[in-house]
C-alpha cells in the first residue's frame, strides 16, 4: 500500500485550494506520483478519464448527428411489422458481410442503434408513454456495441469493455437495446443483475418489446429456491425460472423447461443463479461412466454467450472472492474426521534410553527459540521429526476422534475465557484497522501456551506410561497438533476479528455477511475458520443465557458441540472471475467504474470508459459551514467532521430537521450494530424531546443517553455506572447485540429526576433494515426505500451499494428539494461515491452528506501498521519508520482537533488522506483478486485433467475386481500370483492409471488421501499404513501390501512389475459388489474429487506462505500465472511425500 505524505511534514501543499469545495479528481496532490497519467498506464483512472472525454466529444461531432437523423427517418415511416421484418433481416445479413473493427462496423452500429431507438420509442408511445433516448444514451449504446478497432471517434482497445454511466441516466433501457442488437448479430446474451427483484422487474418491463417488436424470447433465472424462497445452490430445476409469454412472465418447471430458459436469446439472471447453475451442470461428471467432456458446452458460454453485467463493480470486484460452492454438510463423527485432518492430531512415542530427558528439553527449547525467529505462519511446516528419537504411532480411530474433540473444545474454551488478557494496539497482541487484523508473535506465543497446557492435561489423562513388550523399556507416549500454527491463527482471527452484526449474524446457526452487510445464505467459511465460528456462535449464545456456568452445564455444552458439529465438504466450486472469463465477450456498466479502471484492465483485460451525464446534477442550495467535495458524477456532498461521542446526537438532530422540513432521510451506517444504535438514539431522544420540556433537563438527559449508548457500542454495558441508571440492563444488552436489535430499554434513571418509560415500539415514520431483517424477508430494504412520504427516516447499513433505489417518492418531498442521504463508514472509494449518489440524481434531487469520525481517520493515520508501503517517503530514510509513524499520529491528532473546530484546511487534508487510504485498499483488493484468478483458473485445468484420469482409474479397478483369479505359483517366493487379463493394456494398465497431469506425475503415497478411511471401511477395503490403494504407481514406491475384502478375498502383494501376488486363498468378486460397482465407483469418484480439491487448496496455502508478492507484483498477469504454476507444482511434488513418514 502506498501513502502520500502531502502536507504532513510541514505546511499544507501549495496546490491545495483554499475554497470550501474540494475536487478530488482535479487536485494534483490527490494522486501519488506513481498514479499520475504517465505512470498509471493507458488503462488507469486518469488516462481513462482523458480518453473518455475526448472520445465522447468526437462521437458527438461525427456519429451522433448520423444516428439522430436515421432515428428520425425510421420514426417518420411508422415502422410496421412487415417493414420491421425487412429492416431486421437487412441488418442481420449486413452484419455477416461487413469487415469488423472499422468504418463499416461503425456505420452498421449507427444504423442499428438508430433503428432500435426508434422502435423502442414507438413502442413506448403505443403504451401511452413519452420516451426519447438522450444523446449520452445513444453514445453509450454504440460504444458498448462496437468491437475492438479503430473508429472515427477514437480507438477501442479491447473486446471486454466497461462504460460508466451515472445512476439515473437510463442504463436499464439502454442495456436492453444493446442485448437486442447483439441478438441481431446472432449472439445470445446474459444480462446479469444484482438481485432477483431487478431481474424480474427489468425482464417484465422489456419483455413485451422483445416479443412483439423483435420476436425474441426472453427468460429469467433467479437464485430463489422454489420451496424455501432463499438464496442457495439448489439442484437443477428447483430455482425459480421464467419465460416471457403472452404478456407476462410464466414460471417454468422441469429439466426440459430449464433448458429452454437457459437457451433463450436474452436471459436476465442473477450472478448467483448463473454460478450455481453452472455448478449443477458441471457436476454431471459425477455420474458413472461420464467425464467432464459430457457437459453441454453451450450452456454457459462456449457457444458464444455475451455477458452484459449490471452494477459491475459489485459483481465483478467486491463479490468476486465469494466463490460459488457445491457442498454437502457433514455432521457428527464424519465431521470430526475432517477436523482431525485439518488439525493434524498425531501420537508420538519416545524411548527414554535413546534420548534422556535433559536432551529432549534442550531440543524443545531450541525449537521454541526458532519459533520466535520465524514467521508464525511458517510453524505450519514444523513436525515432531525435529526432535530425534520420536516416531509417529497409529491411534485407534475412536480414540483419535475423542482426543480431537477434547483438544479443540478445551482449547477454544480456554482461549475464549482468557481473551481479555490479549491486548489490542500497536506493538501488542493484535491490531485491528478496518477489515484488517494483525496478529503479533506475542499473541501466537500466548495462544500456544494455552494450547500446550491443554495438551499437557490431555496427555496426562490418556497416555501416562506404557511398556514396550519387545524391548521391555519404558516409553512416553503423547499427542501433538502438527497444524498448531494454523489452528492458533484461525482461532485468534475468529475471537478478535469476527464480530456479530458485522461479519456474521448470530442465532441457532451463524449467517455470514458480505462486505456490505448483506446476508449470505448457504455460504460458509473454509476449514477451521468455519469450525471456530460455530464454536463462537454457540459460546456467545450460551453466555447470554447463563452467568457463571458450572461443570455440569459445561458438560452439556461440550456434548452439544460434539453431537451437533457440522463441517462442509466441497464437491465442486467456481470463482466468479473464472466464470466471467468464460464468456465470449464481457460488457459491463455501473455508476462508479472509473476509480478502479486499472483493476478491470489487470483482472479482466477490459478497458473502462465514461459517458458524461446529459445535464449537470441538480444541486439544491444548502447553507452549511463545512467542507464540500465534488462527487464522481459532478454533484456536491458535505463532509461533516463529528466526534464519535457526539455522532448519534448530531444524526438525531439532522433527522428531526428533515422531519420539520418535510423531506426524507436515508442514513447509511457503518454496520448493523451502528445502525441499531442510531435507531435507539432516535427513539430515546425523540421521547426525551416530547416529555421533558425544560431545555436544560433535556440536554442533560441527552448527554446521559449518549454516554450510555457509547458504552454499549464499546462493549462496556456491564459497568456499575450504567447499571445504576438502567433497569433490566442484562436484558437491554442482549437486545442491543441481538439480531432483532434494540426493541426495549425499559426505563432509565437520570440523577434526581423520576424514571421515564421509553417507547417500546418503533415510531411509524422510522424504518430500519439491516442484515437480520433482509435475512428474514428478502427484499425488505427495497420495500423500506419505496413509497417514502414526508418525514420518513430510513436507517440501514452499507447494503445500499447493491443497487437499491429510493422509488415512488411523494411529490411533496421532491418539491421541497428531495431526500437527503447521510453516509458513515464507507470502506472503499467506489462505495463512498455510490452511496452518496443515491440522491441528487438527474431524476431525484437531494442533498448528500458524508460523516467522518475518529474511526474513519484512524486507518489512514496507522497506514504503516496495516501494510508497510512498498516505496516509503524520503522522510522515512531520515527519521526511520517508527519515528515517522509517531510524527504522523501527532499530525493527524492536531488536524482532527482543528477539523472539529471548523478549520477548512485541516478538513481538506484529512479528507484527502481518507481518500488516499481508500484508493490504497482498492490496490490490495486487486492483488487479492489477481491471486484468485490465477489460482482458480490454473487449479481448474488440473482438476479437469484429474477427472479424466479418475474415470480410467475407477474403470480399471472395477474391471480387475470382476475378473476371475488365475492361480499360479511363484517358484522363488512360493506365492500365488494373479495376472489380470490384457484388454486394457495388460498388467501395466493398473500402473498407467496413475495420475499424469501437466509436468508432474503424482506418486502413490499422495493417492492415499484419495481413499479415506470412511470409504475404505464402507467398501471393505483395508490397506497397510502408508501404502497405495491397488498399488498405483508402484514403480516409484516399491512393494505395497494391500488387503481387499470383499473385492478379492485374501491378502494381495503388488510387486514392482505390476503383478499381484496372493498370499492367502482368493475368490471372485461377490455378486452383490458386482451389481453395485457403478454406485461404488460413483461414490469413490466423489470422495476422491473432494480430497483432490483439499490437497490443491493445501498447496495454494503453502504457496501463499512464500513471500514472493514483492517480486512478482510488477509482472503481467500472464507472467504471474507462469510463476504461480511453477511454484504450486513444486508444492504438490513436495506434498505427495510429506503425508507418509
Amino acid at each position: 500500500m502506498q501513502v502520500v505524505e502531502t502536507g504532513l511534514q510541514g505546511d499544507p501543499s501549495p496546490q491545495r485550494k483554499r475554497s470550501k469545495v474540494y475536487d478530488p479528481f482535479q487536485t494534483k496532490g490527490f494522486f501519488s506520483w506513481q498514479e499520475k497519467r504517465t505512470a498509471e498506464g493507458w488503462f488507469g483512472t486518469l488516462a481513462s478519464i482523458d480518453r473518455s472525454g475526448k472520445m465522447q466529444d468526437e462521437f458527438y461531432t461525427y456519429s451522433l448527428p448520423t444516428i439522430k437523423e436515421l432515428r428520425s427517418q425510421y420514426k417518420k415511416t411508422a415502422i410496421k411489422q412487415e417493414k420491421r421484418q425487412k429492416v431486421t433481416e437487412r441488418l442481420r445479413e449486413g452484419w455477416k458481410s461487413i469487415p469488423k473493427g472499422g468504418e463499416k462496423e461503425l456505420q452498421w452500429a449507427e444504423d442499428t442503434t438508430a433503428y432500435m431507438a426508434a422502435l423502442y420509442e414507438q413502442h413506448a408511445a403505443e403504451r401511452g408513454k413519452k420516451f426519447v433516448f438522450r444523446d449520452n444514451q445513444l453514445c453509450y449504446m454504440t460504444q458498448m456495441l462496437l468491437n475492438k478497432g479503430e473508429y472515427i471517434f477514437g480507438k477501442l482497445e479491447t473486446d471486454n469493455r466497461g462504460i460508466q454511466l451515472d445512476t439515473g441516466e437510463g442504463k436499464t433501457e439502454a442495456n436492453a437495446l444493446i442485448a437486442a442488437m447483439f441478438a441481431l448479430q446472432g449472439e445470445k446474451v446474459h444480462i446479469l443483475e444484482q438481485s432477483y427483484a431487478k431481474a424480474l422487474e427489468h425482464a417484465e418491463n422489456i419483455g413485451d418489446f422483445y416479443s412483439k417488436k423483435l420476436g425474441i424470447r426472453v427468460g429469467v433465472a433467479t437464485d430463489l429456491s422454489v420451496e424455501e424462497n432463499e438464496r442457495g445452490g439448489d439442484p437443477v430445476g428447483t430455482r425459480l425460472e421464467y419465460i416471457y409469454k403472452n404478456g407476462k412472465l410464466v414460471p417454468q418447471k422441469g429439466k426440459k423447461a430449464h433448458q429452454e430458459v437457459w437457451d433463450s436469446t436474452i436471459l436476465y439472471a442473477t450472478t448467483d443463479a448463473v454460478g450455481f447453475t453452472y455448478l449443477d451442470h458441471a457436476s454431471q461428471y459425477y455420474q458413472p461412466g461420464k467425464t467432464v467432456t459430457a457437459i453441454d458446452p453451450g450452456f454457459y458460454s462456449k457457444q458464444g454467450r455475451i455477458a452484459l453485467v449490471q452494477e459491475a463493480d459489485d459483481e465483478m470486484l467486491d463479490r468476486a472472492h465469494e466463490t460459488w460452492i457445491q457442498s454437502e454438510t457433514i455432521q457428527g463423527a464424519k465431521a470430526w474426521e475432517y477436523i482431525d485432518k485439518w488439525m493434524g492430531i498425531r501420537e508420538v512415542q519416545r524411548e527414554q534410553d535413546i534420548m534422556p530427558v535433559e536432551e529432549r528439553n534442550r531440543l524443545a527449547q531450541e525449537i521454541r527459540k526458532s519459533r520466535k525467529k520465524r514467521k508464525p505462519s511458517s510453524l505450519r511446516d514444523r513436525t515432531m521429526q525435529e526432535i530425534k528419537g520420536f516416531e509417529r504411532k497409529t491411534m485407534p480411530s475412536d480414540l483419535r476422534q475423542e482426543i480431537t474433540q477434547e483438544i479443540l473444545i478445551s482449547f477454544w474454551d480456554a482461549l475464549y475465557e482468557y481473551k481479555d488478557l490479549f491486548e489490542e494496539g500497536e506493538g501488542r497482541d493484535y491490531f485491528k484497522a478496518g477489515d484488517h487484523i494483525k496478529l503479533s508473535e506475542r499473541a501466537y506465543n500466548r495462544a500456544s501456551a494455552i494450547l500446550q497446557d491443554v495438551l499437557s492435561k490431555i496427555n496426562q489423562s490418556y497416555f501416562k506410561f506404557s511398556t514396550d513388550p519387545q524391548s521391555g523399556g519404558t516409553q512416553t507416549r503423547h499427542v501433538i497438533v502438527e497444524q498448531d500454527a494454523d489452528m492458533i491463527r484461525c482461532a485468534l482471527e475468529t475471537v478478535f476479528a469476527s464480530e456479530e452484526q458485522k461479519q456474521y449474524l448470530g442465532g441457532k446457526e451463524a449467517t455470514l455477511l458480505d462486505e456490505s452487510g448483506f446476508p449470505l445464505q448457504k455460504r460458509q467459511l473454509e476449514g477451521l475458520h468455519e469450525v471456530f465460528l460455530r464454536l463462537k456462535n454457540i459460546w456467545e449464545q450460551d453466555e447470554k443465557k447463563e452467568r457463571g456456568i458450572d461443570n455440569a452445564q459445561f458438560q452439556l455444552l461440550y456434548d452439544r458441540v460434539v453431537n451437533e458439529m457440522k463441517v462442509s465438504r466441497t464437491t465442486n466450486s467456481v470463482a466468479p472471475i473464472e466464470l466471467f472469463k468464460q464468456y465470449k465477450k464481457l460488457r459491463f456498466t455501473s455508476g462508479s467504474l472509473i476509480p478502479v479502471a486499472s483493476s478491470y484492465a489487470d483482472i479482466y483485460e477490459a478497458e473502462v470508459l465514461r459517458i458524461e451525464r446529459h445535464e449537470q446534477v441538480r444541486q439544491p442550495k444548502h447553507k452549511i459551514d463545512t467542507l464540500q467535495t465534488t462527487c464522481l458524477d459532478g454533484g456536491l456532498a458535505d463532509v461533516m467532521f463529528v466526534s464519535e461521542e457526539r455522532k448519534m446526537l448530531r444524526l438525531f438532530q439532522e433527522a428531526k430537521r428533515i422531519q420539520r422540513e418535510g423531506r426524507v432521510g436515508l442514513f447509511i451506517m457503518r454496520d448493523a450494530q451502528e445502525a441499531h444504535l442510531l435507531e435507539q438514539a432516535i427513539k430515546m431522544l425523540n421521547e426525551s424531546g416530547s416529555i421533558l420540556i425544560n431545555q436544560e433537563s433535556m440536554e442533560a438527559r441527552e448527554e446521559e443517553i449518549l454516554k450510555h449508548l457509547l458504552l454499549l457500542s464499546k462493549g462496556k454495558g456491564k459497568e456499575d455506572t450504567v447499571e445504576q441508571r438502567v433497569v433490566s440492563m442484562e436484558e437491554a444488552e442482549r437486545e442491543i447485540s441481538g439480531p432483532r436489535a434494540l426493541r426495549v430499554l425499559r426505563q432509565i434513571k437520570l440523577g434526581d429526576s423520576s424514571q421515564v418509560a421509553l417507547p417500546i415500539e418503533r415510531p411509524p415514520w422510522l424504518r430500519v433494515v439491516t442484515a437480520s431483517e433482509e435475512l428474514e424477508e428478502r427484499g425488505s430494504l427495497q420495500k423500506a426505500l419505496t413509497g417514502c412520504t414526508a418525514g420518513t427516516i430510513v436507517i440501514t447499513s452499507q447494503m445500499t451499494r447493491r443497487d437499491f433505489q429510493l422509488d415512488n417518492l411523494e411529490e411533496a418531498v421532491i418539491d421541497r428539494g428531495g431526500p437527503e442521504v447521510f453516509v458513515s463508514g464507507a470502506t472503499t472509494e467506489r462505495e463512498l461515491w455510490q452511496e452518496l449518489q443515491r440522491v441528487g440524481r438527474g431524476d431525484i434531487p437531494g442533498l448528500r452528506h458524508l460523516i467522518l469520525s475518529e474511526k474513519d481517520i484512524r486507518d489512514p493515520a496507522n497506514a504503516y501498521l496495516i501494510d508497510r508501503i512498498s516505496i516509503p517517503p524520503l522522510t522515512q530514510w531520515a527519521y526511520g519508520a517508527d519515528m515517522l509513524h509517531e510524527k504522523r499520529l501527532k499530525r493527524f491528532e492536531y488536524l482532527w482537533k482543528q477539523a472539529i473546530k471548523g478549520d477548512n484546511e485541516a478538513q481538506t487534508e484529512l479528507f484527502q488522506e481518507h481518500l488516499i487510504h481508500l484508493r490504497a485498499q482498492e490496490e490490495e483488493r486487486k492483488r487479492a483478486l489477481l491471486d484468485i484468478g490465477i489460482k482458480d483458473v490454473r487449479l481448474r485445468e488440473w482438476q479437469m485433467a484429474f477427472m479424466g484420469k479418475l474415470d480410467q482409474y475407477v474403470r480399471v479397478m472395477t474391471e480387475l475386481s470382476e475378473r476371475s483369479v488365475k492361480k499360479t505359483i511363484d517358484p522363488h517366493k512360493g506365492q500365488i500370483l494373479i495376472e489380470p487379463a490384457p484388454p486394457q493394456g495388460g498388467s501395466e494398465s493398473l500402473i498407467k492409471a496413475g495420475l499424469k497431469l501437466p509436468q508432474i506425475t503424482f506418486a502413490g503415497s499422495w493417492l492415499d488421501e484419495f481413499l479415506p478411511a470412511r470409504v475404505r471401511e464402507s467398501h471393505g477395503i483395508h490397506m497397510a499404513e502408508g501404502r497405495t490403494p491397488l498399488g498405483l504407481a508402484v514403480a516409484k514406491l516399491g512393494t505395497a501390501q494391500v488387503q481387499l475384502p470383499p473385492h478379492v478375498r485374501g491378502k494381495i502383494q503388488v510387486l514392482p512389475s505390476g503383478v499381484l501376488a496372493v498370499t492367502e486363498a482368493a475368490s471372485n468378486l461377490p455378486d452383490r459388489m458386482r451389481a453395485g460397482k457403478e454406485a461404488m465407483a460413483d461414490e469413490m469418484k466423489r470422495e476422491m474429487w473432494s480430497d483432490f480439491q483439499d490437497v490443491l487448496d493445501e498447496a495454494y496455502y503453502f504457496f501463499r506462505l512464500e513471500d514472493i508478492e514483492g517480486k512478482v507484483a510488477s509482472l503481467t498477469p500472464a507472467q504471474q500465472g507462469a510463476i504461480w504454476n511453477e511454484r504450486v507444482m513444486e508444492m504438490l511434488q513436495k506434498m505427495q511425500f510429506q503425508n507418509v513418514m
